[in-house]
């Protein structure tokens, strides 16, 4: 899957509000994996993008990131 695809499908998802799960929050952190050793951080506040970056190497730097 591309990169292309893949922001495609995120992009759905958070249309969506599939990643809620339980009880709605006012904040939610999405955790992106596009391969290995690339990730992608997104802040949502009432579900709308605030802050989004992408963290080339391990999840650890992208968890630091928050």
């Amino acid at each position: 899957m591309t990169i292309d695809e893949i922001n495609q499908r995120i992009k759905n998802s958070v249309a969506n509000q599939e990643y809620v799960k339980g009880k709605e929050t006012r904040y939610y952190i999405l955790t992106l994996k596009y391969n290995e050793n690339h990730y992608g951080v997104k802040l949502l506040d009432h579900h709308e993008e605030v802050e989004s970056a992408d963290i080339n190497g391990r999840l650890d730097a992208a968890k630091k990131l928050v």
